[in-house]
């Protein structure tokens, strides 16, 4: 058969002890208070096979020096809890599966679902707070952006750093830094390197008619000729080329005339 306990009207002063040694089938709580008198860290109050139901439960520890709230887990234990990431008041209620709020502490905030309530479920105590974003700090009990030339935090502190300080990500920033160094400085060579013309023909653009078009082409050298087709192309649609020292008025770049060349 299963055991069922049921526990009203008791005030227990105790040092370290449970409300409940045994482990029923089911506890029913009402209108039981407990004084604890030196500090605990996560002392077991009660447990039992299939659950419990609260409906008056009031706890204290005035010498726990972060307060004192409770904590229901998996196996249906319900324990007593003093955490220095918690700041709770010297006393702790519980009823209906619920119990007070404890404040955030160790750089940490509420998480929005919690932000704006009162109570929370005795399993999800723990699971209030947490620490801000990367590029976050913490800041008046919230968490403020990093300044763009300040952005690195892990956001679980209230500083910002120029550069990261794991090691990890400091040696991608640099390694990143410098391809894109290096990637800059050949971009700007390549385009802006000066080509050379190796020979220069006009002809017709239809040899068949008398009337046609001529056209006037240039043949050059230099690194923009030696990239990729593809990217060759791509780059040519963008790109004005200006001509110097040809000795064609026509051709040559004039600032007053601002003439280039569009291929």
């Amino acid at each position: 058969p299963k055991e069922k306990v049921r526990l009203s009207g008791i005030h227990l002063h105790s040092w370290s002890s449970a409300l409940l040694s045994t482990r029923p089938s089911s506890v029913i709580i009402g209108q039981v208070t407990i004084d604890y008198e030196p500090p605990i860290d996560n002392l077991q109050v009660l447990a039992a096979k299939d659950g419990f139901d609260i409906d008056s439960l009031t706890v204290s520890c005035r010498n726990c020096a972060w307060g004192i709230t409770f904590n229901a887990t998996k196996d249906s234990s319900l324990k007593a809890v003093s955490s220095e990431h918690l700041r709770c008041p010297k006393t702790a209620t519980a009823s209906k599966g619920l119990t007070p709020r404890c404040k955030c502490s160790n750089y940490q905030i509420a998480k929005g679902r919690f932000r704006d309530v009162d109570v929370v479920p005795l399993e999800h105590i723990f699971q209030t707070c947490t620490f801000c974003e990367p590029h976050f700090h913490f800041q008046n009990d919230d968490c403020q952006k990093c300044g763009i030339f300040n952005a690195w935090s892990d956001g679980r502190k209230d500083v910002c750093h120029v550069l990261p300080r794991k090691k990890t990500e400091l040696i991608t920033l640099l390694t990143g830094g410098a391809v894109v160094v290096i990637l800059t400085f050949l971009a700007f060579e390549i385009l802006h390197a000066p080509l050379m013309i190796v020979d220069a023909k006009s002809d017709l653009a239809d040899p068949t008619q008398a009337e046609s078009k001529r056209t006037f082409t240039l043949s050059v050298q230099g690194p923009i000729v030696d990239l990729h087709k593809s990217l060759s192309r791509l780059v040519h649609q963008r790109v004005q080329y200006r001509a110097k020292g040809t000795g064609l008025i026509w051709l040559d770049y004039d600032q007053k005339k601002s003439n280039a060349i569009k291929v």
